[in-house]
C-alpha cells in the first residue's frame, strides 16, 4: 500500500469537483457543486452524483456540465446497475432510479437497517448493504432475481465488519471478495464469498478512506488497486493494490 496526493479520477476541494491525474496534477472541473456523497459512473459516461445540500442526483457531463437528475433522493451510496438504473441508499430505503426520467421506486425500505452503502456481487444475484448507526457492523445481503428485484428482505451477511455506525463505502472485486470502509474504527476490511471478515488495513485515528473506487487501468492508474480519498488527512489520497480487479470492466471509464 502507498500513499499518493491526488486520486482516481476526480474529487471534491472546497465543495467543487476536480479532476486529478496519476502525476499529482489536477484542474477544476465543477465548481460549486456543493458536499456530495457517492458518485458512480453512468453508462452513457456521464457521472451521477449526490448532492447533501438539495437532497438531488445530479448529472455532470464530460465539460463539467450539470442537471438534475432526480430530486429529493437524499442519498449517500450510489451504484448503477448493468440495467443503467441508478441505486441509492439513503438510511431509510434502497431507491431505483431511471437516469432518464428520474424516476424513482423503492426496493428496500428500512425494516430496522439503516442503509448507507451498498453494491452488486459480480454476477449481479446479490446486494450488499453496509449500514449506519445501531446495526453493531453487520453488512447485509439480498438476493436478486434476473430482473434485479429483490427475493425476499435483507439478512444478515457478515457481522465483526467495524462497529457500524458509519459504513462509508463498500466495493467488490471479480472474485466476489468485499472492501468495506468503516468509519469508527478507522479500518478497510475485507470479506470473503462465505462472510469471513478481515482487518485489511488500519488508517489510525480518523485517516480513514472516505469512499473506494477501483482504478480504470489508464495514466497510471491500476486496475487492480483500489483508491480511497483521506478528507480528514490532507485530502490525500491511498491506493491498496488488490492484484484482483473490480466486478465490473473499468476500462471503458476514463
Amino acid at each position: 500500500m502507498r500513499a499518493q496526493h491526488g486520486g482516481s479520477g476526480s474529487g471534491t476541494v472546497n465543495r467543487s469537483r476536480w479532476t486529478v491525474r496519476y502525476a499529482n496534477t489536477g484542474a477544476l472541473f465543477v465548481p460549486g457543486l456543493g458536499v456530495v456523497q457517492g458518485m458512480n459512473w453512468l453508462h452513457d459516461g456521464d457521472l451521477v452524483v449526490a448532492v447533501d445540500q438539495n437532497r438531488t442526483l445530479t448529472r455532470v457531463n464530460a465539460k463539467g456540465g450539470t442537471s438534475t437528475l432526480a430530486t429529493d433522493v437524499g442519498a449517500y451510496g450510489v451504484i448503477v446497475g448493468p440495467d443503467s438504473y441508478i441505486y441509492t441508499a439513503n438510511y431509510q430505503s434502497i431507491h431505483r432510479i431511471d437516469p432518464k426520467t428520474g424516476d424513482k421506486e423503492v426496493l428496500i425500505s428500512k425494516n430496522r437497517v439503516s442503509p448507507r452503502v451498498l453494491n452488486f456481487s459480480p454476477d449481479f444475484s446479490k446486494l450488499y448493504v453496509g449500514t449506519y448507526m445501531g446495526n453493531g457492523g453487520k453488512i447485509y445481503e439480498v438476493t436478486l432475481d434476473k430482473n434485479l428485484d429483490p427475493v425476499g428482505g435483507l439478512t444478515v451477511f457478515a457481522t465483526g465488519v467495524g462497529t457500524g455506525s458509519y459504513h462509508d463505502a463498500l466495493e467488490v472485486d471479480a472474485g466476489g471478495n468485499i472492501y468495506v470502509v468503516d468509519y469508527s474504527t478507522s479500518t478497510l476490511w475485507r470479506i470473503t464469498p462465505a462472510g469471513k471478515v478481515s482487518n485489511l488495513h488500519n488508517f489510525g485515528s480518523r485517516n480513514y478512506g472516505h469512499g473506494i473506487t477501483w482504478g480504470n487501468g489508464v495514466d497510471g492508474w491500476r486496475d487492480d488497486a483500489i483508491y480511497l480519498p483521506q478528507p480528514y488527512n490532507g485530502n490525500n489520497v491511498v491506493d491498496v493494490v488488490i492484484q484482483v480487479p473490480s466486478r465490473e470492466d473499468r476500462t471503458s471509464v476514463v
